[in-house]
């Protein structure tokens, strides 16, 4: 919670969690985005990982989501040029990437402390 918290003080970090929120709904709610983004994975990932949401009364999901999109990174950036290009133009910057592996990083040592 205190990292939460923390990063309540940059936009960056709210950016992050917007971009998981879209992915998930889109993949959610239409099959044919949903297997597009499986055919992306399989094409570069070898290897299928369903996007997850971030629950607000559940905050180990930022982290397990954060941790999802990192490994799902190359398919969702496609994935976001094809079906949105204004959130593709922020999800493929050094700014973006960067807040997303920080989070990574210290949102993973935060779970498993937990």
């Amino acid at each position: 919670m205190a990292a939460k918290d923390a990063a309540n003080k940059f936009r960056d970090f709210d950016i992050i969690d917007e971009v998981i929120c879209m992915l998930a709904e889109t993949l959610g709610r239409s099959s044919i985005w949903h297997d597009r983004f499986h055919g992306l994975q399989e094409i570069l990932l070898k290897t299928f990982l369903e996007m997850q949401s971030i629950f607000a009364i559940r905050w180990l999901s930022r982290g397990e989501a954060i941790l999802r999109l990192v490994a799902n990174l190359p398919a969702a950036v496609l994935l976001l040029h094809e079906y949105d290009t204004v959130t593709y133009e922020v999800a493929r910057g050094y700014k973006f990437h960067f807040c997303l592996f920080f989070l990574a990083d210290l949102l993973a040592e935060l779970n498993r402390l937990n």
